[in-house]
């Protein structure tokens, strides 16, 4: 009969044990993975829109843009010409220079097939890059791959050209550019008469860009 009291007494304390223990792990208890993973998915998603870059791209008044790394600015008109006439020449090699031009008179269709009619020019496939699609004729540059582009900007009644010498939308630096591209649209030719009273002096000190040919 001792025997008897002693082992439920034992079993007595085993089952409080056990219900204790199984009291503490509770909480650790594991969760559906569909609210964990909702939590999770919404914390990344608020932590990716608050950690959004704002538009820090170079306002060159009639577009927006990245200057493109491994590049100087000029004009046509020279060191100090304006911003409507605006090059981007390469640091390593001044050959290499990504040119601009409005047309107002041309459509990109006729922009390059009256270029691809010249000798030495060949018509190339549509290329979309960021905000455009650009109309392209492939050709050569101090024998290297190079290419002319062309699109119609919306809404505006103009075509824009981009003529890139010893260099070609392949290259990281000229994707990531007209990548970052975004012409006005309705007040295209406003915009580009108002940039011939910016000197690209004045552009390149503000934005702590470097004039081509003045480079230490």
């Amino acid at each position: 009969m001792k025997i008897t009291k002693k082992l439920l007494a034992a079993c007595v304390a085993a089952l409080a044990l056990s219900i204790a223990l199984m009291g503490c792990n509770g909480g650790n208890t594991p969760k559906p993975a569909g609210s964990a993973a909702g939590s999770a998915s919404k914390q990344t998603i608020e932590k990716k829109e608050s950690k959004k870059p704002a538009d820090d791209r170079i306002d060159f008044t009639w577009f927006k843009a990245y200057a493109p790394e491994g590049y100087d600015v000029w004009a046509r008109s020279g060191s100090d010409g304006n911003v409507s006439e605006i090059l981007f020449n390469g640091i390593e090699d001044s050959n290499k220079v990504i040119s601009f031009g409005v047309s107002s008179t041309k459509d990109a269709e006729t922009v390059v097939t009256n270029d691809s009619a010249r000798d030495g020019y060949e018509r190339g496939e549509d290329v979309t890059i960021g905000r455009y699609t650009w109309k392209t004729v492939n050709f050569t540059w101090h024998k290297t791959p190079s290419m002319h582009l062309a699109t119609d900007i919306p809404n505006s009644g103009r075509s824009v050209e981009i003529t890139l010498f010893m260099a070609t939308p392949d290259d990281p630096a000229v994707k990531a550019f007209l990548e970052s591209i975004e012409f006005c649209e309705e007040d295209l030719e406003e915009k580009k008469l108002e940039a011939k009273d910016i000197s690209i002096k004045d552009l390149c000190k503000e934005n702590g860009l470097v004039i081509s040919g003045t480079r230490k």
